[in-house]
């Protein structure tokens, strides 16, 4: 599974999952009788938590143009605006292309990526 984080899962998406994996009647008997939510719970768990990884990757992949668009004020994954950012690093210094990224991740939904700057202008001073 990919560096996603799940924090930011909705408890209702995970059950969802759950109900498709356990069928019609597993929905509900989920919710008629609890003491069989976490045993089909722990048991799909890891197929649902891959699940969440591709759902997430297909919201980023989906964001990433709206994100680089709108100046990358919100999770290109749950739009999300409070963000941890790393230092910035020159990568490649000396390089033909070189350029500067820094790590994100999402407050929000525990997603990371690289922001990457690359110089698009110079004015005089």
């Amino acid at each position: 599974m990919g560096d996603t984080g799940y924090k930011g899962m909705p408890q209702e998406w995970f059950d969802q999952q759950l109900a498709i994996r356990v069928g019609e009647a597993g929905g509900s008997i989920i919710g008629a009788v609890p003491e069989v939510y976490e045993p089909l719970s722990e048991h799909y768990n890891n197929d649902i938590l891959a699940q969440w990884d591709e759902e997430l990757s297909c919201r980023f992949e989906q964001g990433k143009a709206a994100y680089i668009k709108g100046g990358g004020v919100s999770c290109p994954c749950c739009a999300g605006t409070e963000f941890k950012c790393g230092t910035l690093e020159w990568d490649s210094p000396g390089a033909d292309v070189s350029r500067l990224s820094r790590g994100v991740s999402c407050a929000r939904c525990g997603r990371t990526w690289t922001d990457i700057y690359t110089l698009t202008d110079v004015e005089q001073a």
